[in-house]
């Protein structure tokens, strides 16, 4: 009863507490719940990748609640990935992932995930495959023949090959294919080995740091005796034929006993060529004979079997004939002893006669017509069969392609192509029609000037090659070859392309008719370029520094200026009697001022015997070579402002000379520099240096008793007046005149 009262007072209490609850409006509500979640920082790879050797790492994350973690995989349950703890309380936490070594050959992945309430987070873990690189065999057996091979392997790497370097000339790779671990196969071609020995080359295959090697070994030849012919067929009028054969063993040759085959020479070398000469077969008869080629030591034996045709054959001088583009007459003569039957396979080859019985020489005559066609060469043939018999004989023409060309009266213009003939017979053909002019366009090579000029026997007013291009090079410079139109007398006027750079040696020399030569890039003009061309008065060259020796003696010139031209060798303009004025402002060496003693001397007479010389010019030339000037006997006035060195006999026999003006002159060397000079009067010698001079400049020591020699102011302690007059330097003058 007591129990009763006990359990009806707590319920009413409970009762009344919770009526008061509801009662009270102002009480606070319950704090709520917060949502679960799992939150990675910032920089957290959530696609981790580790290493094939497997270790240890951690996953760091905050959880709002409990949590779990678990390891599971799509397709599998795994033993290699773990982590640590697999549970706990909200909070930061750092979890321990453990990862066992892959010693598979494919790569591998996990899931790790993480739950927190209905949260669930999923890291997902990949760990890579271990490499592998395996060969089905080490070794490779080929036979001597060659051929395509293949080498099986298995990898999941990239994999490359080297083929050691030795053997790179019979051994190359046919395709390749390597990815994942698949069975994959390479590819070789081994060529033929024709050696009798084995031979053997090594592979290596690699694949990141994996290596595998694999040997190739291949059989050498069987013994062996290869002829390139087995079978030769020679005229009645016999021959001298050509053997050739191939062989990895020593062999002997075992000739016929007969007179009428010899063999002529042989070589012993890898790739044999023997000759036999084979005599005329004067029987009407064929007649054959066998030549052996015999290795005893293998029992190998080739034989060549010869086949001499009777008297009865068709035979002609030559199988093969080149006819110009113009056209024009085919005859050639044929030996037969029965019916000919001529076909021509072409229309463009007209036969005009044909007559053939007995064994006699008769001539077959043709015509063949021009080749219009401008871009293609063509071909035809002419068969020669016997009527009642096999024997054929077959005869190609060739017709060369027409050089395109443009006639417009006496001029041609000539776009030349590459055909070298065809050209040389455009030329000649215009040259037939009246054409002096020839302008040419196109490569150097078509010319062939040095070894088959097109012009050479033909009149030339004007040969324009100013649209030639690419001359021949020497010493890097491009150049007009030597002798290239040498003595060719029947051209007038030359203009060359800008690109040659140097004429070479005597180039033009003894063109007698050449007038006039244009050569705008020409840098330098070599020995005896236009030597003798006498009449060549105009030359233009605006970029010429270097002239060699002789180059322009012996011609026409009347006027000589060049711009830039600044050293000259000796007698370049040597016995130019039409020159009369030269005009060279860079100038500075005009031949080489020696003493008369040194040998050989080619640096003399630059200028020497130009007897109508009356004008010259030369505002910068510093050193005036051994008789630069002698036998200039027009020359009155000499003005040499820059010049410091006079080489031997420099003004010896300039007869007309009165004043020669050297006011920078240190040295006069060697002899007979002024002599023979009878109308000098006035000698300037100003320089404020010491002035060298020899005893014998003079020839005759009196004859400076009618010069007035004038002198720097600095000298006139150097003068002496004696009973024989006014001296200095050993020489008596007529009056020495001192200039400040």
């Amino acid at each position: 009863m007591k129990t009763i009262f006990n359990y009806a007072a707590w319920l009413l209490f409970v009762i009344v507490f919770a009526l008061t609850g509801c009662s009270d409006d102002k009480s606070e509500p319950a704090p709520e719940t917060p949502e679960p979640s799992i939150e990675f920082g910032s920089e957290t790879d959530l696609k981790p990748v580790v290493s094939v050797e497997g270790g240890t790492s951690t996953l760091t994350f905050t959880a709002s609640d409990d949590w779990t973690a678990s390891v599971s995989a799509v397709t599998r349950a795994i033993d290699w990935l773990s982590v640590s703890p697999t549970q706990g309380g909200a909070g930061t936490v750092t979890l321990q992932i453990t990862t066992q070594p892959n010693d598979t050959y494919d790569e591998r992945n996990a899931a790790i995930v993480l739950s927190c309430g209905n949260v669930q987070k999923t890291v997902t873990l990949t760990q890579k495959q271990k490499d592998a690189l395996l060969v089905t065999s080490n070794k490779v057996e080929m036979e001597a023949i060659g051929g395509t091979f293949g080498i099986e392997l298995q990898a999941n790497v990239d994999v490359s090959y080297e083929i050691e370097e030795a053997a790179r000339e019979w051994l190359t790779v046919a395709s390749s294919s390597t990815r994942g671990l698949t069975t994959s196969t390479l590819n070789f071609q081994a060529s033929e080995n024709t050696d009798t020995e084995t031979r053997q080359a090594v592979i290596t295959l690699r694949g990141g740091e994996l290596t595998e090697k694999v040997t190739v070994y291949q059989a050498g030849s069987d013994p062996s005796i290869l002829l390139s012919q087995k079978e030769y067929t020679v005229a009645s009028d016999g021959e001298t034929i050509q053997v050739e054969l191939k062989s990895n063993v020593s062999y002997e040759v075992v000739m016929p006993e007969l007179q009428w085959i010899t063999e002529a020479s042989t070589r012993a070398v890898s790739s044999y060529t023997h000759y036999f000469v084979i005599s005329p077969n004067d029987t009407y008869d064929a007649r054959s004979a066998e030549i052996s080629f015999i290795n005893k030591e293998n029992n190998i034996e080739e034989k060549v079997v010869i086949t001499q045709v009777q008297k009865d054959a068709i035979i002609v001088a030559q199988n093969e004939y080149e006819i110009p583009a113009a056209g024009g007459s085919l005859d050639f003569t044929l030996q037969a002893n029965v019916d000919v039957e001529v076909t021509v396979s072409v229309d463009w080859i007209v036969q005009q006669d044909a007559s053939t019985r007995g064994l006699t020489e008769q001539k077959l005559c043709f015509d063949v017509m021009a080749n219009e066609d401008t871009e293609n060469d063509r071909e035809g043939t002419i068969t020669l069969k016997g009527k009642e018999s096999d024997i054929t004989q077959v005869i190609t023409v060739k017709q060369l392609k027409k050089v395109p060309i443009v006639i417009e009266g006496d001029q041609a213009t000539l776009e030349m192509g590459t055909d070298a003939d065809a050209v040389k017979q455009a030329i000649i053909d215009a040259a037939a029609q009246g054409v002096k002019n020839f302008i040419l366009k196109g490569d150097y090579e078509a010319l062939r000037l040095t070894t088959d000029n097109p012009f050479e026997g033909i009149s030339v007013n004007m040969l324009d090659l100013s649209g030639v291009t690419n001359w021949p090079v020497a010493d890097g410079l491009a150049e007009i070859p030597d002798k290239a139109f040498y003595k060719y007398a029947n051209i007038q006027e030359v203009i060359l392309s800008e690109e040659v750079q140097v004429i070479g040696d005597n180039a033009f020399a003894q063109c007698s008719g050449l007038k006039r030569i244009e050569a705008p890039g020409v840098q330098k003009v070599n020995y005896a370029a236009f030597q003798s061309c006498s009449h060549l008065e105009e030359v233009v060259m605006p970029e010429v520094v270097s002239m060699g020796r002789v180059c322009f003696s012996f011609t026409g010139l009347k006027k000589v200026y060049f711009p830039k031209l600044t050293t000259l060798e000796g007698n370049v303009f040597w016995f130019c009697s039409s020159l009369t004025e030269v005009n060279l402002p860079e100038a500075v060496k005009i031949g080489d001022a020696n003493d008369g003693t040194e040998s050989p001397r080619y640096g003399s007479s630059v200028f020497a015997d130009c007897s109508n010389l009356q004008k010259v010019s030369l505002p910068k030339a510093v050193e005036i070579g051994e008789r630069a000037f002698g036998g200039c006997t027009m020359l009155q006035e000499i003005d040499l402002p820059m010049a410091e060195t006079l080489g031997v006999s420099t003004f010896m026999g300039c007869k007309a000379v009165t004043t020669i003006r050297l006011p920078k002159v240190k040295t006069i060397k060697g002899d007979n520099n002024f002599t023979n000079c009878p109308l000098l009067t006035d000698l300037y010698l100003t320089s404020p240096d010491d002035i060298s001079i020899n005893s014998n400049c003079f020839g005759s020591s009196s004859f400076s008793k009618q010069v007035n020699l004038y002198l720097n102011a600095n000298k006139k302690d150097e003068m002496e007046e004696s009973v024989f007059g006014i001296e200095w330097r050993n020489y008596i003058w007529k009056d020495i005149i001192f200039i400040e």
